[in-house]
């Protein structure tokens, strides 16, 4: 497996500052007065400002650079409203350098840059390709223009608002699905929603159960906590919005309903970790009466931590490689 340290030593070896880098990940070449960030993912922008270093969660507030950094992600869209704000927003002259793994898209990134500059020269390495560009006049800004409008929130498919760049955008994804067909309707008090997303759990949970006195969405995206706001914004309770690592909330005994999806659905050894930590932390913000309501892969292990804390812990559903457990403490 590469390792992401080695595909950033690539990337920045590369880029000319000062330099703004979209979707930064930290990494010891960052220098506070010569790099600004866009991270709007709540773990990654916490390291960033460690770093001392000036990080935004949306793009409107970003400063400007005579150069840009941008490391993608499997999403073309969010990566062409990267690229977008990179063709607007640039000196002529400036440099852009962006880098991907090629199994999430490389070669997709490299015809983007080349359709909306012009021109771009690639290396690869580390299984991940790096495209290195220049704004010049070539530089297509009506195309620039089309690909920004992608950021604007929307319902893409699902019936709620969303937009790229958080997950599950174009749909509710199947787990959460899931898990809400199998709420029951009797719940009461306060509801917690740990990795929010957009707001959908929150939504189908306020729907069925008048007796939730209050939610609180806890979620690490900032752009999906964004979109919360607008698919909850008609609510008859008192909501609140939290921008947060879920993995590292203070234990706070409050809740009487937890929903969670945790952002875990594979069984690579990290994966199953956060998924545990999301877990733990669902048990750590519930008091003695609380009801917990778990979706996730059927492989994932999660029966064991929620029996050595819970009086009862069942399976309410099994099905498409999903299952969900209510857990009661």
């Amino acid at each position: 497996m590469t390792n992401p340290h080695d595909i950033l030593d690539f990337l920045l070896q590369e880029v000319q500052t000062p330099a703004l880098f979209l979707r930064a990940q930290p990494h010891p070449a960052l220098t506070a007065g010569q790099w600004s960030c866009y991270q709007p993912f709540k773990p990654l922008a916490d390291k960033l400002l460690a770093l001392g270093l000036s990080t935004s969660t949306h793009l409107g507030e970003v400063p400007t650079a005579p150069h840009m950094a941008l490391m993608g992600s499997r999403q073309k869209e969010e990566n062409r409203i990267l690229l977008a704000h990179a063709a607007r927003h640039l000196p002529d002259g400036g440099t852009l350098s962006a880098i991907l793994p090629n199994d999430l898209g490389a070669k997709t990134l490299e015809n983007d840059i080349k359709a909306l500059f012009g021109q771009a020269v690639s290396a690869s390495k580390h299984h991940a390709r790096r495209i290195t560009t220049t704004r010049t006049n070539q530089t297509d800004l009506k195309l620039a223009a089309e690909w920004a409008a992608l950021a604007t929130a929307g319902d893409h498919g699902s019936g709620f608002i969303t937009a790229p760049g958080m997950f599950s955008w174009r749909k509710v994804d199947a787990g959460s699905a899931l898990l809400a067909k199998h709420l029951p309707t009797n719940l009461s008090g306060k509801l917690a929603d740990l990795c929010a997303g957009w707001g959908y759990l929150t939504f189908e949970a306020l729907k069925n159960n008048p007796a939730i006195s209050s939610a609180d969405l806890y979620e690490a995206e900032h752009l999906a906590l964004d979109c919360a706001r607008l698919n909850l914004n008609g609510a008859a309770i008192p909501v609140a919005y939290h921008w947060a690592d879920v993995t590292a909330l203070p234990a706070k005994r409050q809740y009487d309903v937890i929903v969670c999806n945790p952002p875990v659905h594979d069984l690579h050894d990290g994966d199953v970790e956060l998924g545990q930590r999301v877990v733990m932390q669902a048990l750590a913000m519930g008091n003695p009466r609380s009801r917990i309501y778990i979706v996730a892969n059927r492989r994932l292990p999660y029966e064991a931590l929620l029996n050595q804390k819970c009086r009862r812990v069942t399976v309410l559903a099994e099905e498409n490689g999903y299952k969900v457990l209510e857990a009661h403490l």
